[in-house]
């Protein structure tokens, strides 16, 4: 996202000094950053909110709020002498999404796992205690299978009937991924800057008309 400047002048040729002095304070540089963050802060948040709602993952499976995390982890801090707003998103995995790229396996492990199944959304493979390595046959790849196991359930009048339950893939195993960007994870410069725009001035006006809100 690219920085936006904001520069007011206050002129006056005559008029109460003390006046004048409110207006400078009230349109100091440091006073406009802050309105121009706290705009821009909102309409992330806003955004972020409602892809969290229009946004459920492919599997159908347990959500993970990725992007109300995004919205509540959205904030501001002023910057170079309190003269610009500096926005940020404290969320892991918002940049990649934004920019995509290459993501390769960290921490010494070999694999990443990608979800196969609902179940599997949004929890690590170590969660699940019956999981076995797999590697298919002509270069079909490699997946983490929930074993299969025999489920013995008592039949009325006495003896057991045997259901035979695992078997799916759980979690497939690449070396790396590759995903595409999105802009559209944040909202469009165009949005950011006419909210700051519309803030911006709103607050000017009120501030050279005289009000204290």
């Amino acid at each position: 996202m690219s920085g936006l400047g904001i520069r007011v002048t206050v002129r006056r040729v005559a008029g109460d000094t003390t006046e004048l002095r409110r207006l400078e304070s009230a349109l100091s540089p440091k006073n406009l950053s802050a309105i121009a963050g706290r705009s821009g802060v909102n309409t992330i948040r806003e955004h972020l909110f409602g892809l969290n709602q229009t946004r459920p993952n492919k599997l159908r499976g347990r959500r993970t709020g990725f992007y109300a995390q995004a919205a509540r982890g959205t904030s501001f801090a002023t910057v170079d002498g309190d003269t610009a707003a500096l926005i940020s998103i404290n969320q892991v995995g918002i940049r990649q999404r934004y920019f995509g790229g290459t993501i390769r396996p960290t921490g010494g492990r070999k694999w990443i796992t990608i979800p196969a199944r609902a179940e599997a959304h949004g929890k690590r493979a170590r969660e699940f205690g019956d999981l076995r390595f797999v590697v298919f046959a002509g270069g079909g790849g490699a997946a983490l299978i929930r074993r299969e196991r025999t489920v013995l359930k008592r039949q009325r009048g006495g003896g057991f009937t045997g259901t035979a339950e695992g078997g799916e893939v759980m979690y497939w195993l690449r070396r790396s991924v590759t995903q595409r960007p999105d802009a559209t994870v944040l909202p469009y410069d165009e949005l950011i800057r006419s909210r700051i725009d519309r803030d911006v001035s709103a607050y000017v006006t009120r501030r050279l008309r005289g009000s204290n809100s």
